[in-house]
């Protein structure tokens, strides 16, 4: 009952966000769960380009598109770095606003690699920043869907 009547206190743009960015890790892990990879991000690309909202006043800032994508992957079991980088870049997208998704990998030991996935956008990450971000090495980007 707490968790509802905080949400009741955002404002409308905020309540907007939290419910897109709910939405939107879900389907995302959903869809790593039975779509290949390929797929989805092809899915996700028509999504991005489907849904634009229309704003009568300033869209909202990148930071608190971040903000909700955090907020709602914790109730999105398993939403993870590539869950919500691809969560969010959709989002995103959807208010205007360009960014890149990165996924780099670090050689943990000699038969373990770690793979982190982020989104970068006006410069900076905005959506999986790490204090240790750098030891990554990038993977090449993916192609625009």
């Amino acid at each position: 009952m707490a968790k509802l009547s905080k949400f009741l206190r955002l404002n409308s743009v905020d309540q907007r966000l939290f419910l897109s960015a709910l939405f939107l890790l879900a389907v995302v892990r959903i869809g790593l769960s039975v779509l290949p990879f390929k797929s989805l991000t092809k899915i996700l690309g028509k999504l991005s380009r489907v849904v634009r909202y229309q704003h009568s006043c300033r869209p909202p800032l990148p930071d608190r598109i971040a903000v909700a994508i955090e907020k709602a992957s914790a109730y999105v079991p398993a939403a993870k770095c590539l869950c919500r980088g691809l969560a969010g870049q959709v989002l995103l997208s959807w208010y205007g606003v360009p960014s890149n998704l990165r996924i780099g990998v670090f050689k943990r030991s000699e038969s373990e690699l770690e793979a982190h996935a982020w989104v970068e956008t006006e410069g900076r990450v905005l959506i999986g920043d790490l204090e240790d971000l750098s030891r990554y090495v990038l993977l090449p980007s993916l192609p625009k869907t």
